[in-house]
C-alpha cells in the first residue's frame, strides 16, 4: 500500500471545492470540449460511437457516463467528478482526489485526515462558486430555515436599511423572507452608492459578491430587474447593468435602466460573452468559470454600451409595481390608491385621454365620466358605475400587478400578472 492510499483523504472537502469548476477540471484533465454539450459523443476511453455523455448538472456535479466503459460488470462506477477524474485519467479515487486538490489549489490541511465540519457559510459559497470572503461582505451569515442550516443575507430597503433577507444552501434554490414587500438589494456590508461612484447592477446574491472579488463596487438584485423605488439610491452614480444571457435578464436590464434615467449619472448595459438564450442562461459566474473568464468580464463591464430608451417599455416602466399576495384587502386598498391618481398624477398616460381614465367613487363603487348617449342630452357628461372589463382596463393603466416567484436558476424574481378576478369584484 503505498502513503497516497493509506492517509484519510476527505473526498467530500475536494467536490465541495470542486463544485462549479468541473467544466475546466474536466477540459483540463483531458477531455475534449465538444463532448461537454450533455448530448452524445464517442466515448474518449474505448472509443465507441455515442455512448458517452456528461450529465446536465456535470458542472456542479461533475458526472459522466459511458454505456461501455461503465457497465455493470466494471469495477468503474459512474458517480460525481471524482469518479470521471479516476476513469478518464486511470487513477485510483484516492489519486484523483488528489489531483483534483492539486489543481484546484487546496493545501493539505484542507482535504487530509478525514471529513471535517465546515461552516454553511464556506459551504454555500463553495458550491455557488462564490468566494468566500466576498460572500462574508455581504452580510452572509449562519442561520436555520426550520432545520435546515443556510446562509443568510440581509436584504435591503429603498432607504438603504437591512429589513429582510435570503436564504441560501448547497443545492438549495435563494428563498427570500416570506411576506409581501420582502424584496430588496444585496448591498456589501450595507453600504449604499454615493455619488460620482461607479456600482455595477447584477442579479442575485451570489454574482454581486464575484464581482465584488474582482473589485468591483456591486448591487445584487433577487431578480432580473430593478424596481422603481430603488432608483434614487443611485442618483448621481455611475450604473453599469450586467445581466444574465437569457431575455428576461436582458429585458430586465433596459427596463432597470430606464427607472434609472434621468436620475444616475450615467446608464450603460454590459454584454457578457455568449449566446442569448430563451431561460438559464449564463451569468457572471458561468463566465467566471472559462480560463479566461476573468478578462471576459471586465472587457465585458469596460465595454458597456450606453442605455437607450425603448418607446414600447418605457410607458411600462413608470407604473408602480404590486405584489399580489392573499392579503387581499391590503392588496386592494393599494390599487385603489393609484386608481385614485389615474389621470391625475400619472405621466406615463397620454395627456390627450388623462381625463377620460380619471376614476371616482360613488356609492361605494368604482364610477367614471362618461358622454350620454341619450336623446335631449346626448355629449353631456354622465357619472356611470364603471363596468367590469373598464375596470380591469383602469387597474392595468394605474398599476403593474406581479406575482413573486422563484425561477429555474433559483433566483427570486417577479412576474406581470393580469388582474385576478377577486381584486375587480372587491373594487367594483
Amino acid at each position: 500500500m503505498t502513503a497516497a492510499t493509506s492517509r484519510k483523504i476527505s473526498f467530500a472537502e475536494v467536490t465541495r471545492a470542486a463544485s462549479g469548476r468541473w467544466r475546466e477540471i474536466l477540459l483540463t484533465a483531458g477531455l475534449p470540449p465538444e463532448k461537454l454539450d450533455g448530448k452524445g459523443h464517442p466515448c474518449p476511453k474505448c472509443e465507441g460511437r455515442d455512448r458517452f455523455n456528461v450529465a446536465k448538472n456535470f458542472e456542479s456535479q461533475g458526472n459522466a457516463f459511458c454505456r461501455h466503459c461503465f457497465n455493470g460488470s466494471s469495477t468503474i462506477k459512474p458517480g460525481n467528478g471524482l469518479n470521471t477524474i479516476a476513469w478518464l485519467r486511470n487513477l485510483t479515487l484516492v489519486q484523483a482526489a488528489e489531483w483534483i486538490a492539486e489543481y484546484l489549489g487546496m493545501s493539505k490541511e484542507q482535504y487530509i485526515d478525514g471529513p471535517r465540519t465546515v461552516d454553511i457559510v464556506t459551504a454555500t459559497a463553495n458550491d455557488k462558486g462564490v468566494p468566500v470572503e466576498a460572500f462574508r461582505k455581504y452580510g452572509a451569515v449562519a442561520a436555520k430555515r426550520g432545520k435546515m442550516d443556510v446562509a443568510r443575507l440581509p436584504l435591503y430597503n429603498e432607504r438603504g436599511e437591512a429589513h429582510s433577507y435570503c436564504d441560501i444552501a448547497p443545492r438549495m434554490k435563494a428563498l427570500i423572507k416570506k411576506g409581501i414587500g420582502n424584496g430588496g438589494l444585496f448591498l456589501p456590508e450595507g453600504r449604499v452608492p454615493h455619488p460620482g461612484e461607479t456600482w455595477l447592477i447584477v442579479e442575485g446574491g451570489k454574482d454581486s459578491p464575484a464581482l465584488y472579488s474582482l473589485g468591483y463596487n456591486a448591487v445584487g438584485l433577487p431578480t432580473c430587474e430593478m424596481a422603481e423605488k430603488y432608483a434614487q439610491l443611485f442618483r448621481g452614480v455611475h450604473v453599469v447593468l450586467v445581466p444574465d444571457l437569457d431575455k428576461g435578464g436582458q429585458k430586465g436590464a433596459r427596463r432597470s435602466g430606464g427607472r434609472l434615467s434621468g436620475i444616475a449619472a450615467s446608464v450603460k448595459i454590459s454584454r457578457l460573452p455568449g449566446d442569448i438564450k430563451d431561460s438559464g442562461g449564463d451569468d457572471v459566474r458561468d463566465i467566471l468559470k472559462r480560463p479566461d473568464g476573468e478578462m471576459l468580464v471586465r472587457d465585458a463591464i469596460a465595454n458597456a454600451a450606453d442605455w437607450k430608451p425603448d418607446p414600447d417599455e418605457v410607458v411600462r416602466d413608470e407604473r408602480p409595481e404590486v405584489v399580489l399576495s392573499l392579503n387581499e384587502g391590503f392588496v386592494a386598498d393599494i390599487v385603489v390608491k393609484h386608481l385614485g391618481k389615474l389621470g391625475w398624477a400619472t405621466p406615463w398616460i397620454p395627456e390627450q385621454i388623462r381625463e377620460s381614465v380619471k376614476v371616482f367613487v360613488r356609492g361605494g363603487s368604482l364610477a367614471h365620466v362618461v358622454a350620454s348617449e341619450i336623446p335631449n342630452t346626448a355629449g353631456q357628461l354622465m357619472i356611470r358605475t364603471m363596468p367590469t372589463p373598464i375596470v380591469r382596463e383602469r387597474i392595468t393603466q394605474a398599476t403593474q400587478l406581479v406575482v413573486e416567484t422563484t425561477g429555474d436558476d433559483g433566483e427570486f424574481e417577479t412576474k406581470p400578472e393580469r388582474p385576478p378576478k377577486w381584486l375587480i369584484i372587491n373594487r367594483n
